[in-house]
């Protein structure tokens, strides 16, 4: 289906292009679409907010307006009778289909510039609404230079692409686990949107609510906030009381010698090597373990505002994860080394007791590292972008 649909696009677009062509050849003058853009400033917030409007003109829309003729926010509205590669284009903005933005960029690409639907949107607007990052990567690369008068634009909501960022209404799920990454990847996607926006915009205020972008973002993400700073409480009190039950068996084991000690107080076994992987284990699970415990109190005692969930939060979590998987790792080590002291098993079942002492490893690893590989891959990781196009695009 996705074949057939992309052959009928191509051949739509190649007639469509061919009416136009046609229509150029006829017709003995045409006239630009044009984008005016009103910009809302003020203090406060509300509807008691005393604004100041500035509107930019181009000079033949100036001209016109002097003469007596429409408003040129007119020409706006009709321009909005789109044909069929407007609407296709928008459709594939609003789904994330790249494939057909592509024929038509190769095709007609004048077509991608001069696409607006009934609210005013340009795809770039559409394709941040509905959290489509393929199709922003695909902007990004392919079209720079559309980028800076979409970017302009201001809808007849009074949205800039970055109210369209905080507005929820077509939020559906995010890309990565858990609450508190899925939050962190809407305060990534809005800072991304915010380097290729105009810095003046971030004062900007909506027609209706009378709200700037970040304004908006925090009011509308409250319930996703608060859900975030549940779960980190929750789980960073669980992991520590973990962390602080592995350092107390390690710093235990370490006053109980396996084998006991000889009469100038040395332990029995201070020869075997057995005993040297027991003391270096032991160590270092107890080290870990408190390392682990102390990035959890970290984020219990942090004050966990919006800011705080960008990179502060989500890279303590990350890593107080990984401390405790080690910690639990070498505690395991720990335990099998000193039974095989005491013990003294043979080779055979020296191999079984070190299987199922390193089991229950396994057993969280295989559980925990996918959701950690997926923490790990940010909001750039799906956008495609690499260190420069990071640098160029996003911060």
């Amino acid at each position: 289906m996705r074949k057939d649909a992309l052959a009928l696009v191509k051949k739509l677009v190649e007639l469509e292009r061919n009416a136009e062509r046609r229509e150029q050849e006829t017709s003995t003058s045409s006239t630009s679409p044009t984008n005016p853009t009103t910009i809302s400033l003020g203090f406060g917030k509300g509807d008691d907010l005393v604004g100041i409007k500035l509107v930019d003109y181009t000079a033949e829309e100036l001209v016109e307006a002097l003469k007596g003729k429409d408003h040129p926010d007119k020409a706006v509205h009709d321009h909005r009778n789109a044909p069929a590669t407007d609407r296709t284009l928008l459709f594939a903005a609003s789904n994330g289909i790249r494939d057909i933005l592509e024929e038509i960029l190769r095709q007609n690409p004048q077509a991608m510039l001069s696409t607006v639907n009934q609210k005013g949107q340009t795809i770039l607007h559409v394709a941040i609404r509905r959290r489509q990052h393929n199709i922003f990567q695909f902007i990004m690369e392919k079209m720079p230079l559309y980028v800076l008068k979409w970017a302009t634009r201001i809808d007849d909501k009074g949205y800039t692409i970055l109210h369209h960022v905080a507005d929820m209404k077509h939020y559906e799920h995010g890309i990565r686990p858990g609450p508190v990454y899925q939050f962190q990847e809407e305060l990534q996607w809005f800072e991304c949107v915010k380097d290729i926006a105009p810095s003046h915009y971030a004062m900007h205020r909506d027609a209706k609510k009378r709200m700037t972008a970040e304004d908006l973002f925090n009011r509308t993400h409250e319930d996703q906030l608060k859900k975030a700073q549940d779960w980190i409480t929750e789980t960073s009190g669980s992991c520590s009381t973990l962390s602080i039950l592995i350092a107390t068996f390690v710093f235990a084991a370490a006053y109980t010698v396996p084998g006991g000690n000889n009469d100038k107080g040395f332990p029995n076994f201070l020869d075997s090597p057995m005993f040297y992987l027991f003391t270096i284990t032991d160590v270092a699970s107890l080290s870990l373990s408190l390392s682990s415990a102390v990035m959890f109190l970290s984020i219990l005692t942090s004050p966990r505002e919006s800011s705080d969930f960008l990179d502060h939060l989500p890279k303590r979590l990350r890593i107080g994860l990984f401390l405790l998987f080690l910690s639990v790792l070498t505690s395991m080590i720990t335990f099998s080394a000193s039974i095989l002291l005491i013990a003294r098993l043979g080779e055979r079942w020296t191999v079984a007791l070190y299987a199922a002492a390193i089991f229950p490893v396994i057993l969280l690893a295989l559980i925990a590292f996918p959701l950690y590989g997926n923490f790990e891959k940010g909001l750039d990781h799906y956008l495609g972008l690499s260190k420069e196009g990071k640098k160029k695009h996003c911060r």
